[in-house]
């Protein structure tokens, strides 16, 4: 079946929370909780751009933030390769960072490329 995957910028909330209909099922607390994904994915950049490239460490280091707030239940940070999708370690080239968490009832997954040289 041909196919073609168009990436397009994740639109956000002023705090950068993705915009999703998802969003509305979270409650006021849950919502302020929810702001810290987009944290931890910049945190993660951050990271990348100070030169680490073991993808263990920068799991951890968005882990690290993610955990810092009671209620958010993560299911996993991934990087992999922006094109394949595959596992990327040493993180190199055009990476993309994943997390999925679930706060409250709701599942909540976001990303970002980055460029890791």
């Amino acid at each position: 079946m041909p196919l073609e995957i168009v990436v397009c910028p994740t639109v956000r909330e002023p705090d950068g929370l993705a915009m999703s209909s998802r969003n509305r099922y979270l409650s006021p607390s849950h919502r302020a909780q929810a702001a810290t994904i987009y944290r931890a994915l910049r945190h993660g950049e951050d990271e990348i751009r100070r030169g680490v490239k073991d993808a263990g460490k920068l799991a951890d280091a968005i882990t690290a933030i993610l955990r810092q707030v009671p209620g958010i239940a993560l299911q996993y940070v991934s990087i992999v390769d922006a094109e394949s999708l595959q596992p990327k370690d040493p993180v190199t080239g055009e990476v993309l960072v994943a997390v999925a968490v679930r706060i409250g009832s709701t599942r909540l997954i976001d990303n970002i490329v980055v460029d890791a040289g």
